[in-house]
């Protein structure tokens, strides 16, 4: 008969995803070098640490045009104001109160909004999301 797995493990990524990064790794570069790496992590809009990892990890890093990072404040913005209403929504539904806006619209919008943002940024994983901050 054969023996019962216990749960599976999680996958590399869904433990990556819940972990902190909490190790450092520290590397000599000469002035110039630093300089260089810092500038073009600027021209992409990363900071340096992300920069690095991507680069290591040879994923692929996209310049994103600067009409791209307004249309995601934009975007930040109205989703925001998006979140408040269905918060306002939810206590009017919880408080029995009628409302005449339906709740599954707003989330189903408030989802499309956050998508847009993350295709606007060329962002296509949470692991990448989080590198960018």
């Amino acid at each position: 008969m054969p023996k019962r797995r216990q749960s599976e493990p999680s996958t590399d990524s869904e433990s990556r995803k819940k972990s902190k990064r909490d190790v450092e790794y520290k590397i000599r570069l000469r002035a110039d070098e630093r300089i260089e790496w810092e500038a073009k992590a600027r021209a992409l809009r990363m900071n340096l640490a992300a920069f690095i990892r991507r680069s290591v990890n040879r994923r692929r890093v996209a310049r994103v045009p600067a009409v791209n990072i307004e249309t995601n404040r934009q975007l930040t913005r109205i989703g925001d104001l998006l979140t408040q209403h269905i918060t306002v929504v939810q206590t009017a539904l919880s408080k029995g109160q009628p409302v005449n806006i339906d709740l599954n619209v707003l989330e189903e919008l408030a989802a499309t909004i956050k998508q847009t943002r993350r295709e606007v940024l060329g962002i296509d994983t949470v692991e990448s999301e989080e590198d960018l901050t």
